[in-house]
């Protein structure tokens, strides 16, 4: 019953949201848990579509339990899709005003958390474990004698690079190309310039350098 469910939803969603053309392909696979909040054309599919591309609120470690799926994007915010990409059960993504652009071959296992006010982006071939939440937005603002800082900066986590399970990541964070962040770290606005390098802690600091993740 549920694989009906979903596809009869996935079919929706398409319809619903895509341009037509694109639609008819059904490039985005939902799961019909996923609770969705957004407007047509704000989702943007700019590779070439093939049918179910996209998976939503599928697959994951099944030691990991999950919660809730819901997928928003508002006030003229967009979600970027520039190749295959799966998104676990539990999976949470949340844009308000800003963009956020997936790259091909992004994997977040169950539990992803993302909140995007800003322009942030996730490149290709990224591994994301499980429970691991992504903020560029502070979600309020902070006032310091008289002054109010800033509530978002983008996240960029660059091509090739693993973010373990149980990792927070916070705004204004670069992630470099083939760098790794260890499990249950937090990443407080780093910005990585060298690639193939391990950072871990909280906060997090670079640990190790010229290291490879092995498939």
């Amino acid at each position: 019953m549920s694989k009906l469910l979903s596809l009869m939803y996935t079919i929706f969603f398409n319809l619903r949201y895509l341009p037509f053309k694109q639609a008819i392909l059904l490039p985005i696979k939902i799961n019909y848990k996923v609770k969705s909040k957004l407007n047509r054309g704000s989702i943007i599919i700019k590779a070439p579509v093939s049918r179910f591309m996209i998976k939503i609120g599928f697959q994951g470690s099944s030691f990991i339990s999950y919660g809730s799926s819901s997928l928003s994007v508002l006030n003229g915010g967009e979600l970027i899709f520039n190749g295959d990409c799966i998104f676990g059960e539990g999976c949470n993504i949340f844009v308000d005003g800003g963009s956020l652009t997936i790259g091909e071959s992004v994997y977040a296992n169950r539990d992803f958390l993302f909140q995007c006010e800003d322009r942030s982006v996730i490149e290709d071939n990224i591994l994301i474990g499980w429970r691991v939440s992504i903020r560029d937005t502070d979600g309020h603002a902070v006032n310091k004698k008289g002054v109010t800082g800033g509530e978002s900066a983008p996240i960029c986590l660059k091509k090739g690079c693993w973010v373990a399970a149980q990792s927070t990541i916070l705004k204004g964070t670069v992630i470099s190309e083939y760098s790794i962040v260890g499990a249950c770290s937090l990443v407080l606005g780093l910005k990585m310039s060298k690639s193939h390098c391990m950072i871990a802690g909280s906060p997090a600091k670079v640990k190790r350098e010229n290291v490879t993740l092995l498939n």
